[in-house]
């Protein structure tokens, strides 16, 4: 059974794309750029970094630098108006380690580089047998696909991008969104090579993206979790209020919102239809409650601030590119707005029937979304916990990271995925709680076949959370 080890190591986002270089998406308005940085930007991010440095160990500080670094070098390509949050993406990312707004404080900044290797990790090292894998023959046998490595393994990467090339009515609406943003007839005519090679580019680029960046709304969340606590009066409408129609007047049916209507776009499902209500209440509450809705759509508003319309149809393959990111930044975090549960049931092992069952992530559909939400499943290695204790009238605070690395186990044939978290033998407490509590819900809401957040249909019979001890 062929495997695959995780550890943290920041080096290795230099290799994400050839030379630590990726695709310039499309051109930058200068003007509207400068607009962004009102004051001197540099002296906020150092300010901010100077508060983090006092708070964290040289080592955890150390990977936190070099991780910011890797983001602000990619942004100016990928994402420039980054550089004008990156100040308060710091500041959150200490907040987020000791403030009471979440029951459990995790990093996010080396996270979200981290996740972008697992992201090319999954893409590029997991293979299936074209031999045993049904959907592997399948691209196999098909004229318009290159031939796969060594004649008989193809990776996941190649069977996202053939699965929308085959231009299916599942998703369909992502052929249609691609002809609204002007990319060329050639590159959408389905089972073609150029409709392949075309794909394959924009799948990967768009999920290392979308990795890259994808917490970017945790600073609108945790304004929204204080105010819930601290302030319950009118005051904190202001920042409690879903806004919901104020989205409909900045974007212009954006496909980061189509999964709230079943992955349809607007113009095929009026703002009149019986079903209107409800998706306005599941937007407005993905807006209050989570951080992937205000990442997707702070993603999209500050490319759209820069980006030089004057040629929008010459750069509509890097406009398809960041939606097609925007949408899994939203998706990553929106498994509580699929299932409708205000309460979650704690340590059945059984999954929950989803209230919104038509805003389920599947490879087949939305491989970028799927890969995205299984990748930052994965991704719980490395990261530093923050810890309390009382003692002696003080409040004491300790910075520990529980999870050693994480192994992935499969089949090519597709029969299992196996997520192995490890632990070491200092944290056997938390290796057990895992195991005992946290993992079976996990596996449950995520994985289940027929429930789960993620459907994995085609590609794996199951995947399934474990731990081990190191």
């Amino acid at each position: 059974m062929p495997t695959i080890e995780l550890r943290q190591d920041t080096r290795t986002l230099a290799r994400l794309w050839p030379g630590g270089r990726p695709p310039a998406l499309f051109p930058i308005d200068p003007a509207r750029y400068y607009a962004l940085f009102p004051g001197n930007p540099a002296e906020r991010v150092n300010a901010s970094l100077k508060q983090i440095r006092k708070r964290l160990p040289a080592n955890a500080f150390g990977d936190v630098l070099c991780s910011l670094d890797w983001l602000l070098r990619y942004s100016a390509r990928l994402f420039p108006g980054f550089a004008s949050v990156c100040g308060e993406f710091v500041n959150e990312d200490w907040l987020a380690l000791v403030d009471y707004h979440k029951n459990f404080h995790r990093d996010h900044i080396v996270h979200q580089g981290q996740t972008a290797v697992v992201v090319q990790t999954l893409l590029d090292g997991l293979k299936l047998d074209c031999d045993r894998h049904l959907l592997a023959q399948a691209y196999r046998d098909a004229w318009w696909t290159p031939l796969p490595e060594r004649g008989c393994y193809v990776t996941l990467r190649e069977l996202a991008a053939y699965c929308l090339a085959l231009g299916e009515d599942g998703s369909s609406y992502l052929m249609d969104y691609a002809r609204e943003l002007g990319v060329q007839p050639q590159w959408l005519e389905p089972r073609t090579p150029g409709c392949f090679w075309f794909w394959r580019e924009v799948v990967y680029n768009a999920a290392v993206t979308a990795a890259l960046y994808h917490d970017i709304g945790y600073p609108v969340q945790f304004l929204r979790g204080i105010t819930r606590k601290v302030n319950r009066s009118r005051f904190t409408d202001l920042i409690q209020g879903g806004e919901v129609e104020r989205v409909y007047e900045l974007f212009d049916d954006p496909l980061c919102l189509m999964p709230f209507r079943g992955y349809r776009s607007n113009r095929r499902i009026g703002r009149s239809h019986a079903a209107t209500p409800d998706i306005n209440q599941a937007i407005g509450r993905a807006l209050r409650e989570s951080h992937g809705l205000p990442g997707g759509l702070t993603f999209l508003y500050l490319n759209h601030e820069v980006m030089d319309v004057r040629s929008e149809r010459r750069n509509a393959t890097g406009r398809l590119t960041i939606e097609l990111a925007a949408l899994a930044i939203v998706m990553h975090d929106m498994q509580r707005i699929y299932l409708g549960e205000e309460v979650k049931r704690e340590w059945t092992g059984q999954p929950l029937t989803p209230r919104r069952p038509h805003m389920r992530v599947a490879f087949r559909r939305d491989p970028v979304s799927f890969v995205l939400g299984v990748a930052d499943q994965i991704q719980s290695y490395g990261r530093f916990h923050a810890n309390f204790r009382s003692e002696d009238d003080k409040v004491m605070l300790t910075l520990d990271q529980q999870v050693e690395g994480c192994r992935l186990e499969y089949e090519p044939s597709g029969e299992q995925l196996d997520i192995v978290y490890r632990y070491d033998k200092a944290h056997s407490g938390a290796c057990l709680r895992q195991k005992v509590e946290w993992g079976p819900d996990e596996e449950a809401d995520a994985f289940d076949p027929r429930l789960g957040f993620l459907d994995y249909a085609g590609l794996f019979d199951r995947i399934a959370l474990g731990v081990e001890r190191i």
